[in-house]
């Protein structure tokens, strides 16, 4: 029985040096990838915070560096997995810096992807306020909290706008209303074309004669043409209110 617990005994103390050697470790590949960040050889930064695993504060700054070389997707992925860690400051950051490049990447697929853009600003939207609660002092997060709030309500505007237009614009091939309209009504008075040989009258001196519209002269036909120019004019699609102020940038604390 002593003996058995002996052995425990050493067991446990081997796997306390085990761990601590581990983190002793990891410490120091975290601090060599500060050092090579700095000296600018991001490359180097990455692989060695990479060795690191699993660790908060290096997938943070692996984000960091894909966020550096323009990276946004994959630098977004490792910001949300960053947030997910316990150190309260570096969860703010990463709630921070992940909401900054979904705004950012909103805003650049906005006029070829409303819908695209309106998930990215509300998804940045959530992050942004997440990271202000967090830390109350970060104007940059309240800042860039605000900005996503009001560009989802100019990409929910612009939709809207759009999908009006849609209900509006009459179908293809078919012709306009106003337009039935006036071929139903001329049907009524003339029912021949303009120069062309009409149906013989019944009554009257001009019983069995054929009857035509008036020709029209060259000078009527272009002051007609004329008065029909520019009439229509093409509605603009802005959205109402001022357009979102400038974005604060991503990467804290670098």
């Amino acid at each position: 029985m002593r003996r058995l617990t002996i052995q425990l005994f050493y067991v446990f103390a081997l796997l306390l040096l085990i761990l601590s050697v581990r983190y002793d470790l990891s410490s120091w590949q975290v601090q060599s990838g500060y050092k090579a960040f700095q000296r600018g050889d991001l490359d180097c930064a990455f692989s060695v915070w990479s060795s690191a695993g699993n660790r908060q504060e290096a997938v943070y700054n692996r984000a960091v560096v894909k966020a550096r070389n323009g990276q946004g997707d994959k630098a977004a992925l490792l910001f949300s997995h960053s947030a997910a860690g316990n150190d309260p400051a570096i969860r703010q950051s990463s709630l921070y810096n992940h909401g900054t490049l979904l705004l950012q990447q909103g805003r650049t697929v906005l006029a070829a992807d409303q819908e695209k853009a309106r998930q990215l600003f509300v998804a940045a939207e959530t992050q942004l306020k997440a990271a202000a609660l967090i830390d109350l002092r970060d104007s940059d997060a309240e800042h860039n909290a605000i900005v996503a709030r009001d560009s989802l309500a100019e990409v929910n505007a612009l939709i809207a706008s759009r999908r009006e237009e849609k209900k509006k614009a009459p179908a293809k091939g078919a012709p306009e209303k106003s337009e039935m309209a006036r071929n139903s009504a001329e049907k009524g008075k003339q029912t021949d074309k303009p120069g062309k040989v009409g149906a013989e009258t019944d009554s009257g001196e001009g019983k069995g004669k054929a009857r035509s519209a008036p020709e029209m002269s060259r000078g009527d036909a272009e002051r007609l043409l004329n008065d029909a120019r520019g009439r229509e004019t093409l509605r603009s699609a802005t959205a109402a209110g001022s357009k979102p102020s400038a974005v604060s940038p991503p990467e804290k604390d670098w």
